[in-house]
């Protein structure tokens, strides 16, 4: 987990990645993740409304953003989610932020910089 700021302001970025026996395998799982990604957040009645998107730039994943339904378009709070795969690995990132498209294109953006990391990487 990383984190930027403190308190109220601050900005908390899950990553994560596991090896699997094959490429199949880690897609099973990418796309369970993702399943659950798009089920609402809450377990009774939820503000959250999951809506599955596309990554550029990030072949083999799966993203959702779950906004809150109602207020003011780009000021509620969201929850970014997405998984892809490399081969037998996957990777997963999430965080929490606001529903604006400069969030999401700073989403979009991460998550690409995490793939091509992941990319260079050596088994």
């Amino acid at each position: 987990m990383l984190n930027r700021g403190a308190g109220f302001n601050v900005t908390a970025i899950h990553l994560g990645a596991a090896k699997f026996d094959s490429a199949s395998d880690a897609v099973k799982v990418r796309n369970w993740m993702h399943g659950e990604d798009l089920q609402q957040p809450c377990f009774s009645i939820c503000a959250f409304s999951p809506m599955p998107t596309k990554v550029p730039g990030v072949p083999d994943s799966a993203a959702v953003i779950q906004t809150t339904t109602g207020g003011r378009r780009g000021f509620g709070p969201a929850n970014y989610r997405a998984e892809f795969t490399i081969g037998p690995y996957l990777y997963w990132a999430w965080f929490q932020g606001n529903s604006s498209p400069q969030t999401k294109s700073t989403f979009e953006k991460g998550l690409g910089r995490y793939y091509q990391h992941a990319k260079q990487q050596k088994s």
